[in-house]
């Protein structure tokens, strides 16, 4: 989506279409389109890797633009956001990019289409108008997705990740260093595994994660119990 926006942009030169006789233009515009399509074999071939190593029969549609979306949001598995469990976030995320893609190329094409059809000129404005909303959730859908994704995949630095994933590129990046690491079936999986090589015991939410049973009272040199205090008052009770 934001490679999209970023080439859209330069046409903005001309009224609607790139003056390709600017070489400099020619040249942002290759190497936009040069780095764009960079990182998107990056996430590619990160989200193969990963379905792949799941078993997923289908792992090649993480090549697929929009598409690829739908096997992360497999990976992530079902998500509860706004007490609402949502079983693929990656549907959600795909339907806002690409409405949001439309809504961007007809705003940098709007003076063409409006020239044809200046009918529709109120359309747009109005339907360009509606599309921050779509953007907002949008955010908040990928965030979830990229928020459940590394939840399985890197815990312990899962909400760091996910703020980052927000950058497109940084995505990719993050993508490719943990597309080998073996995923949890939870967090709570993560903290018992912690739990385990800190203490030698599972992780229990609920439980003392010590194990400090014993009684307090004892010596805790000797390990015996201490002898009982005497009753200050047994004088008074003859």
């Amino acid at each position: 989506m934001l490679a999209l926006n970023y080439c859209l942009a330069l046409a903005e030169l001309n009224s609607s279409f790139i003056n390709f006789e600017n070489k400099i233009d020619l040249l942002v515009l290759l190497f936009i389109a040069v780095i764009s399509l960079g990182f998107y074999v990056l996430k590619s071939i990160a989200i193969c890797r990963m379905a792949k190593k799941k078993g997923y029969k289908n792992w090649w549609l993480g090549m697929i633009p929009y598409a690829n979306f739908i096997i992360l949001g497999k990976l992530a598995g079902p998500i509860r956001i706004f007490k609402i469990d949502v079983r693929n976030m990656g549907l959600f995320v795909v339907l806002g990019s690409i409405v949001l893609d439309i809504f961007t190329a007809l705003y940098y094409f709007s003076s063409v289409i409006t020239e044809a059809l200046p009918i529709v000129a109120y359309f747009i404005s109005t339907a360009y108008a509606f599309s921050y909303i779509i953007e907002l959730v949008y955010y908040i859908a990928f965030f979830s997705l990229a928020y459940a994704i590394y939840g399985k995949y890197a815990p312990q630095k899962r909400m760091l990740f996910s703020v980052l994933s927000l950058i497109q590129p940084v995505f990719a990046i993050l993508l490719i260093t943990i597309m080998d690491k073996k995923p949890y079936d939870s967090v709570d999986d993560y903290y018992r595994e912690l739990m385990a090589k800190r203490y030698g015991q599972t992780y229990n939410p609920h439980a003392n994660p010590y194990r400090t049973y014993e009684n307090p009272f004892n010596d805790s040199n000797s390990g015996k119990r201490n002898p009982p205090l005497e009753d200050p008052f047994d004088e008074y009770k003859n």
